[in-house]
């Protein structure tokens, strides 16, 4: 919940076009994989209601969604670290434009191993 919660937080705050084509097009993508995670919980929550869900079922269909919430959260934490030590012309709190790329590059090259 709480990796849920930054990422719902950053999107909030970075959503609107005043931050930019890449803050807007980057908050969009990460509210589609939300959506993604809360139908995965509608549809538990539908099976537990049912009595089909074990716990040993439950571990096996949140894993995934742990792990890509978790780097998500990385990600959040990245930008917003970098927002702070990076302050773009008279911007002291939005990452934008290529600097922002450039973190969404670094941690795809990351995660590609």
């Amino acid at each position: 919940t709480h990796y849920y919660v930054r990422v719902v937080r950053m999107i909030d705050l970075r959503h609107k076009y005043e931050f930019g084509l890449v803050n807007h097009a980057l908050c969009a993508a990460l509210r589609e994989v939300l959506r993604e995670y809360l139908i995965l919980v509608a549809q538990l929550e539908h099976q537990m209601s049912l009595g089909h869900l074990s716990l040993q079922k439950l571990w096996f269909f949140v894993q995934p969604a742990m792990q890509t919430l978790k780097a998500l959260y990385n990600l959040v934490l990245d930008i917003e670290a970098d927002s702070r030590s990076k302050p773009e012309r008279g911007s002291t709190t939005t990452l934008r434009g290529g600097m922002l790329l450039n973190v969404l590059h670094a941690h795809a090259v990351a995660a590609g191993g």
